[in-house]
C-alpha cells in the first residue's frame, strides 16, 4: 500500500515533466532540438503498449545515427543515469548496462541492460532489453534525411508490456503512452547534446 503511494505521489509529480517535453526536446546549450510529428498508440489483449511515432531533429542523419550507434556515451547527458557500462560490442550491436532512474516511471529498477542492433545501410537502430527485466520491450528507430536537406526525420516504434507490477498499480493507456514519448524524447534530447559537443 505504501509503495502504491509513492508511485501515485511521483506519477502526479512526473507526469508534467512528460507533458512538457512532449513536443520538443531541446538541447541545453545548441539550437538541435527534436520536434515530434504524428503519434499512435493502442494497447492489446496482452497489455502491450504500441507506439508508432515520427518526429524531426535539425542534424544531419548521419551524425544522428552516430549517436544512436553509441548508447554509453549519449547516456551521459541524461542527469537520471549515474553509471552506464559496456557489457558486450562488435561491430553490429551492443549491449549497455543504465544504473540510476532507468525508465521514466516511479519505482524503476535500479540497473537496466539494452541490447542495440546496428543497420548502417538502412540508418537503423533496434533495442530490446537484454536479461531478465520486469519489463519487456523492443524498439526501432529508422532515420532519413529530411527533404529540405536540414535535418533528420524519424520513424519510432516501439512495443512494451505493462509496467503495472513496478508502479503497483496499472496505469491508463494515456499514463504509458505519455512514459514512453518522454523516453523517445529525453533520448533525442541527450542525441542532441552528443551532436553539439561533437560526439563525445
Amino acid at each position: 500500500m505504501r509503495l502504491r503511494l509513492i508511485g501515485l505521489i511521483v506519477l502526479v509529480i512526473s507526469l508534467p515533466l512528460s507533458l512538457s517535453i512532449r513536443s520538443v526536446a531541446r538541447a541545453d546549450e545548441a539550437d538541435i532540438e527534436t520536434t515530434l510529428g504524428d503519434e499512435k498508440a493502442t494497447v492489446d489483449k496482452d497489455k502491450q503498449l504500441r507506439l508508432d511515432a515520427t518526429a524531426r531533429i535539425n542534424a544531419p542523419a548521419d551524425k544522428v545515427y552516430d549517436a544512436l550507434t553509441h548508447p554509453e556515451k549519449v547516456a551521459k547527458y541524461d542527469a537520471r543515469i549515474t553509471d552506464v557500462k559496456v557489457v558486450s560490442h562488435d561491430a553490429k550491436s551492443e549491449t549497455v548496462e543504465y544504473k540510476g532512474q532507468t525508465l521514466p516511471i516511479p519505482n524503476a529498477p535500479p540497473s537496466f541492460r539494452v541490447e542495440y542492433s546496428f543497420d548502417p545501410a538502412n540508418k537503423s537502430v533496434s533495442a530490446k532489453n537484454a536479461g531478465k527485466s520486469p519489463i519487456q520491450f523492443q524498439n526501432h528507430t529508422e532515420l532519413k534525411p529530411s527533404k529540405d536537406g536540414k535535418g533528420t526525420d524519424i520513424h519510432y516504434t516501439g512495443v512494451s508490456s505493462s509496467t503495472g507490477p513496478i508502479m503497483g498499480f496499472e496505469p491508463t493507456e494515456g499514463m504509458r503512452t505519455q512514459f514512453a514519448l518522454s523516453a523517445f524524447m529525453q533520448q533525442m534530447h541527450n542525441v542532441g547534446m552528443y551532436i553539439q559537443k561533437g560526439g563525445k
